[in-house]
């Protein structure tokens, strides 16, 4: 069976990402639990002096840890607000929060076990970033399916779960210590067909097999497709 689709104005999804130095993420899980609001998985990130970009998003030449939280809009906005109480992220060195709007969620339930899903206002972009999170080994073949239903390609990072059981509720899978992340850019018209191939192939209906969320690009350069 499917997962059944949501309209998002009725439930509106958001991903909250965190991005602070290595060693600060347990402060970012006391926060989450004080506020009811799991967190998803986490992932290391290096960056390089000479890359502004990574700069920018605080990965520059230090190892950091970087939180990924899916929920409803409401909760991340109440969870952003809280740790920026804790971390105080207007200060330098102390990391950065940004939120993000899905357009579609795959492989996620909530506490009353509905699953989640929706085309938000995906149409008014031309490009989709997706977001796939699976257990250490599988990414591969997640690319694999990708490619078959149009993608061009992506990236594999790789990351580490929570151990948080209410991560479990939320993301409808087992949070184990090693994860990787498939992140894919594909055109809006490709996106639905990709992401569902997807969640058919690698079977996210069923407990303890992955997550997939879709948000829109407004700007992108150097992606190309056939």
């Amino acid at each position: 069976m499917k997962n059944e689709m949501v309209n998002l104005e009725k439930e509106e999804m958001a991903l909250l990402w965190v991005i602070v130095e290595n060693g600060q993420a347990k402060r970012i899980t006391k926060v989450a639990r004080q506020t009811e609001t799991p967190i998803g998985t986490y992932m290391y990130g290096l960056g390089s002096v000479r890359e502004k970009m990574w700069s920018f998003l605080g990965l520059d030449n230090v190892r950091r840890e970087i939180a990924l939280v899916v929920n409803s809009s409401n909760h991340i906005q109440t969870l952003f607000q809280a740790l920026d109480d804790e971390f105080q992220f207007n200060r330098k060195h102390t990391g950065i929060e940004f939120i993000v709007p899905l357009t579609r969620v795959m492989g996620t339930v909530l506490s009353d076990q509905r699953a989640l899903g929706s085309e938000m206002n995906g149409e008014d972009y031309m490009y989709q970033a997706m977001m796939v999170i699976v257990d250490r080994g599988l990414a591969n073949t997640v690319l694999e399916v990708a490619k078959e239903a149009g993608a061009s390609g992506g990236t594999i990072m790789h990351g580490r779960g929570t151990g948080s059981t209410k991560a479990k509720k939320v993301f409808n899978m087992e949070i184990e210590p090693e994860k990787e992340a498939v992140l894919i850019i594909s055109s809006t018209a490709d996106s639905v067909k990709i992401s569902d191939r997807i969640n058919d192939e690698m079977n996210f209906e069923q407990p303890n097999t992955g997550i997939l969320f879709t948000f829109p690009i407004s700007d992108v350069k150097g992606f190309s497709h056939d």
